[in-house]
């Protein structure tokens, strides 16, 4: 997937279940909302979730999602779809900060992880 910008990714950081299978993942920006919609496959079972920041959603209930989501995006989640909040916890945020140090580690002359 290409991630355009860091809500995307902080969308996209959060565990998954090694056995679940991400068939299509599509993301959306909505009045400054943005939010991931996944279809998946988890042992013969198929389903989908909608993944919001909770930064940008936490006075917000499921069903206030639902309707967010049906009236101002035109996605019917439906009763069917699991909606998620990422934490994108202090703790997430550093280890993504230390894997990009890492990864780009060779760039920085003189730079080492002790």
């Amino acid at each position: 997937m290409n991630v355009t910008d860091e809500d995307q990714q902080r969308l996209l950081d959060r565990p998954i279940e090694e056995d679940t299978l991400i068939l299509f993942t599509r993301y959306h920006r909505i009045n400054q909302i943005p939010f991931l919609i996944e279809q998946w496959n988890w042992e013969g079972i198929h389903g989908s979730t909608a993944v919001f920041l909770n930064k940008n959603v936490a006075g917000m209930t499921d069903t206030d999602l639902q309707r967010f989501s049906t009236k101002q995006a035109g996605i019917d989640l439906g009763d069917r779809t699991t909606i998620v909040r990422n934490e994108n916890s202090l703790a997430s945020e550093i280890t993504r900060l230390i894997q990009t140090l890492a990864s780009n580690a060779h760039r920085i002359q003189g730079w080492r992880l002790r």
